[in-house]
C-alpha cells in the first residue's frame, strides 16, 4: 500500500510538471517587430543582442519541455506537439536571422572604421597605390611563403579578404607574442621554434598606426565573436584556443611565426608615409592661411 501511494504521488507529480510545462509552453509568446532605424551602432547592437537572448531562452525552454514530456511519458495531443515544433523552427530561423544581422552590423562598422582611418592617415591616392602594391606582393607569394601548408597561390578573392582584415592579424600576432611570456612560452620556444623577434615588430606597428583605428578594430574584434565583453576576454579566448592547438594541431602552431612574418611585410607595404603626409598638410594649412590674408 505504501508502494502504491508512493507510485501514485510520483505519477501525479510528473503529470503536474507536464501540465504546467505544457501551459507555459503555449502561453502567448510573440516578438514585436525589431526596429533599428535612427539608432547608433551600439544601440543597434545592444537591441539585437537582447532580442537574441530572448529567442535563445525560449528555444531552451521548448527543448526542456520536450524532455519533460518524454521523461513523464505523458501522451501529448499531436496538434499541440506540432504547434510547439513549429514554434521551435520559427525561433531557430529568427535566431539565424538575428545572428546574420549582427554579423552585417559588425562588417558595416568595420568598413566605417577602415574608411575613416584611410581618410585620416593617407594622402589622396596614397592608399590605392599601396593597395595595388600589396596585391602584387600577395600574388607573387606562394602559399608556403605565407605560412600555409599548401602549394599554389592565393585566389583574387582571398587576396582582397586578407587585405581587408590584415590589421586584425597584427593584433593576433601581438597576442601570440604575449604567449611567449605565459606558462607555455618555454614549450613554444623549444618545440615550435617561436622567437621574440618573430613578433617584436608588432609593438612598433601598433604605435605607428592611428590610435583611433586601433581602438575601433579592437572593438569590432570583440563584437565579431559575439561572446566577449572586452578585448582582454577575446585575448584569453585566443590563448586558450592556441593551447588546444598545441595538442591537436602542432603543425599549425609551427606556422604562426611565418604567418606573422607575412603580416609584417603587408604592414610595411601599407603603412602610410606619415612624415611626408604631415609636412604636406602643414604646407597646405600655411598656404590656406596665406590666401586668407
Amino acid at each position: 500500500m505504501i508502494f502504491s501511494s508512493h507510485k501514485f504521488l510520483t505519477i501525479t507529480f510528473l503529470l503536474l510538471i507536464s501540465i504546467c510545462g505544457f501551459k507555459n509552453a503555449h502561453a502567448e509568446f510573440s516578438l514585436t517587430e525589431l526596429s533599428l532605424s535612427g539608432l547608433t551602432f551600439n544601440e543597434k547592437y545592444k537591441r539585437i543582442k537582447e532580442r537574441l537572448q530572448v529567442v535563445k531562452k525560449r528555444i531552451k525552454f521548448i527543448k526542456n519541455t520536450f524532455a519533460d514530456w518524454t521523461l513523464s511519458q505523458i501522451r501529448v495531443p499531436k496538434t499541440e506537439y506540432h504547434k510547439l515544433i513549429q514554434e521551435q523552427r520559427d525561433l531557430i530561423s529568427e535566431s539565424d536571422n538575428l545572428n546574420s544581422k549582427l554579423r552585417a552590423l559588425v562588417e558595416e562598422q568595420k568598413d566605417l572604421i577602415s574608411r575613416a582611418h584611410r581618410a585620416r592617415a593617407y594622402e589622396a591616392g596614397e592608399y590605392e597605390k599601396k593597395l595595388v602594391k600589396a596585391q602584387e606582393h600577395l600574388r607573387s607569394q606562394g602559399l608556403y611563403a605565407l605560412g600555409l601548408d599548401k602549394e599554389g597561390y592565393l585566389e583574387e578573392e582571398e587576396i582582397n579578404e586578407i587585405l581587408k582584415i590584415y590589421p586584425q592579424f597584427i593584433f593576433m600576432c601581438k597576442i601570440h607574442e604575449n604567449m611567449l611570456y605565459t606558462d607555455v612560452g618555454p614549450l613554444l620556444r623549444k618545440d615550435f621554434g617561436w622567437k621574440k623577434e618573430n613578433f617584436s615588430w608588432v609593438n612598433d606597428a601598433i604605435k605607428f598606426i592611428d590610435q583611433e583605428f586601433i581602438e575601433g578594430m579592437k572593438e569590432v574584434m570583440v563584437l565579431d565573436g559575439s561572446k566577449h565583453e572586452n578585448f582582454s576576454d577575446f585575448e584569453k579566448d585566443v590563448m586558450n584556443s592556441m593551447r588546444d592547438e598545441i595538442i591537436r594541431n602542432p603543425s599549425d602552431v609551427e606556422k604562426i611565426p611565418s604567418m606573422c612574418k607575412a603580416v609584417k611585410k603587408l604592414h610595411d607595404i601599407m603603412l602610410p608615409n606619415r612624415r611626408k603626409n604631415i609636412i604636406n598638410r602643414i604646407g597646405s594649412h600655411i598656404e590656406e592661411w596665406l590666401h586668407q590674408r
